[in-house]
C-alpha cells in the first residue's frame, strides 16, 4: 500500500456491524482516495434516500352493464259496492221511562209507652252507739283536781278521770225514687217512601225502514310505466396511489476527521 490513514474507533466498529455491507462498498483493504500525510479519514455510510410520488392506478376498467327499471305503479281509489240497497220491515221496541213517587209505607199512629221510675243514691250517716261517759285511770299534775266533778280519787290513791266517749256512726248508700214509673201516650209520625218504577212511554211496532247500498273503498294499482331494460357505459375508475422511489442507494464515503498527529499511525497493508 502507498500510503497510512489513522480509523477512528467509531468508523471500525460501524465497519464490524455492518459486514456484508462495508464488503460491498469496497473491500476492508482500501484507503481513501488522494490521503495527505498527517490527515485521519474515516468511513462513513450515508443512507439511501427515497421520494415520493403520486400516480393513479385502474381500480376498475370500464363496462358495458345493463339494469332493470321496475315498472311504475300509482294507487288509485274506488268505490266498490258491497250491498245493494233493500228494504225491511223492523220492529221497534217500546220504551220506557222513569216515574218516581211517594208511598206512604206505613200510617201515622200513637203507642203507650211506661217510663220507668227514677231512683237516686243517697249516702247518710246512721247511729251506731250514742255517746256516754266513763272512769278512767289517769293521774292529778301538782296534787290538785284540775277539773272539779270530773276527777277523783279511789281509796288505794288511784287517780279516776270521768272521760266522754263521742257517739259512733256509720255510712250507708240506700236508693231513693225520685220520680214514680208512669206511661205516656207517644206519636208515630207516618213513614213514606218514595219509589222509581219504570213504566212504558209507547209500545213496541213495526216500521219500515228503506237501507240504503253500501259500498266501500279500495285502492287500485294502475300501471303507469311499465318495467324495461336499461343498458349504460360505465366509465373506468381509478384510484389514487402514494408510493417511493430510489434516488440514490446507500453508500460508503471517506470523510476527513480532526485526530492527534502524535499519535501511532495504523498501517493498512502491507
Amino acid at each position: 500500500m502507498s500510503g497510512m490513514w489513522r480509523a477512528s474507533a467509531a468508523s471500525l466498529a460501524m465497519m464490524a456491524v455492518l459486514g456484508a455491507d462495508i464488503s460491498q462498498a469496497g473491500s476492508g483493504d482500501d484507503c481513501p482516495p488522494n490521503p495527505q500525510p498527517g490527515k485521519c479519514y474515516e468511513k462513513v455510510m450515508s443512507p439511501a434516500r427515497y421520494e415520493s410520488y403520486v400516480e393513479q392506478l385502474i381500480d376498475r376498467p370500464s363496462r358495458t352493464e345493463s339494469r332493470i327499471i321496475p315498472a311504475v305503479y300509482r294507487l288509485e281509489e274506488r268505490q266498490e259496492l258491497v250491498t245493494p240497497a233493500r228494504t225491511e220491515w223492523v220492529t221497534v221496541p217500546a220504551t220506557w221511562r222513569t216515574v218516581t213517587e211517594t208511598v206512604v209505607v206505613r200510617p201515622e199512629s200513637t203507642r203507650i209507652e211506661t217510663v220507668p221510675a227514677v231512683y237516686e243514691t243517697v249516702t247518710e250517716q246512721v247511729l251506731v252507739r250514742e255517746a256516754y261517759t266513763e272512769w278512767r285511770r289517769g293521774m292529778l299534775l301538782d296534787r290538785r283536781e284540775t277539773a272539779p266533778g270530773r276527777t277523783m280519787m279511789s281509796p288505794t290513791g288511784e287517780v279516776l278521770c270521768l272521760v266522754e266517749v263521742p257517739a259512733e256512726y256509720r255510712l250507708e248508700t240506700r236508693q231513693v225514687m225520685v220520680s214514680p214509673a208512669r206511661q205516656v201516650r207517644v206519636r208515630e209520625p207516618a213513614e213514606i217512601r218514595t219509589v222509581t218504577r219504570q213504566v212504558i212511554d209507547r209500545e213496541s211496532h213495526e216500521t219500515r225502514r228503506e237501507i240504503p247500498a253500501q259500498y266501500r273503498t279500495v285502492a287500485v294499482r294502475v300501471l303507469v310505466t311499465p318495467s324495461r331494460v336499461e343498458t349504460f357505459d360505465s366509465p373506468v375508475h381509478y384510484r389514487t396511489v402514494v408510493s417511493q422511489r430510489l434516488i440514490s442507494p446507500a453508500r460508503f464515503e471517506w470523510r476527513e476527521i480532526t485526530c492527534d498527529p502524535g499519535s501511532s499511525p495504523a498501517r493498512h497493508g502491507t
